[in-house]
């Protein structure tokens, strides 16, 4: 079976500053992945198959290699998620996360 469209929601790991923050971390709610780990997950895709990933922006780099791993090219931003509320971040507290598309 092959895909013509995947949808992805990567397991992204963080880095906290300090250990106040592990209890915010992603890995206290859900399994998470190092990159690399990623990377190696096969998808069965289709000759023309889009794939969607969110995406926070601290990962953004990762994401490319991500997609590039996977045999994707990256196209554009698909969708932006606005939370509504006010996010927590290093540097800014955005309320805000986008998909982005890349295709094969």
């Amino acid at each position: 079976m092959t895909y013509g469209a995947v949808l992805c929601d990567p397991p992204w790991q963080f880095a906290t500053y300090s250990a106040k923050g592990r209890g915010r971390s992603p890995d206290k709610h859900y399994p998470c992945m190092a990159l690399d780990e990623m990377a190696k997950i096969q998808i069965p895709r289709a000759k023309d198959c889009a794939l969607f990933m969110w995406v926070v922006d601290a990962h953004f780099p990762d994401a490319m290699r991500l997609i590039d791993a996977w045999g994707f090219h990256f196209k554009t931003l698909a969708f932006i998620w606005d939370k509504g509320k006010m996010g927590l971040g290093y540097w800014t507290r955005k309320e805000a996360e986008v998909c982005i598309l890349a295709t094969c």
